[in-house]
């Protein structure tokens, strides 16, 4: 078995600084349109943004495959988390379809949009886990306030608590998601 240094190999893997900037501002769009379609009772504009997101990724990255894996792997990891922040009475979403107690499609789409991401976009902080960490802690709270801001959903507990429980949730995922990531990419340059 051929023993690959993933560091080196994932430098070697050809990302663009344009393909990351494409990345970026198209995480971005999606999330925007996402959070903004279901503040308006409308889900189809973020299915559609992030369709249009996958097939530019598909025809730039170097690591579309791998991160078709990782997307489902953080839907899953999504639909649990989600789905526990609902069921723990932390907050609602609106337009919470199919079913009413499970966290809902557009998040869904929302993690699918963050998985694109970490092979590219994101593709520094591989390795450097302890930022990573601390990115999750302040980022996905940000995130989640900003779908609230926007009217994609609701709070039910102090804010303080809420942030804080979200913070520590993305502070374990990000990093967890990044070493699925770099730990996919190695296997794949291995066969």
């Amino acid at each position: 078995m051929n023993i690959v240094n993933t560091t080196d190999d994932l430098k070697r893997l050809p990302v663009s600084p344009v393909a990351q900037a494409i990345n970026l501002v198209f995480f971005q769009l999606v999330w925007i349109i996402t959070v903004l379609g279901v503040a308006r009772d409308r889900i189809w504009p973020g299915l559609a943004a992030l369709c249009l997101f996958f097939i530019i990724h598909a025809a730039i990255s170097a690591t579309a495959r791998i991160d078709l894996i990782l997307a489902s792997i953080a839907i899953t990891l999504g639909l649990v988390i989600d789905t526990v922040l609902l069921q723990g009475g932390l907050l609602s979403f609106e337009m919470n379809l199919p079913w009413p107690d499970i966290a809902p499609l557009w998040i869904l789409i929302l993690w699918v949009n963050f998985a694109l991401l970490l092979n590219n976009g994101l593709r520094w902080l591989q390795g450097r886990y302890k930022i990573a960490a601390i990115l999750g802690f302040i980022g996905g709270p940000l995130s989640y306030l900003g779908g609230i801001k926007l009217g994609a959903g609701e709070l039910h507990v102090t804010p303080l608590v809420a942030y804080l429980i979200i913070g520590l949730c993305w502070a374990i995922i990000t990093p967890l998601l990044l070493m699925v990531a770099r730990e996919l990419t190695r296997r794949t340059m291995q066969s």
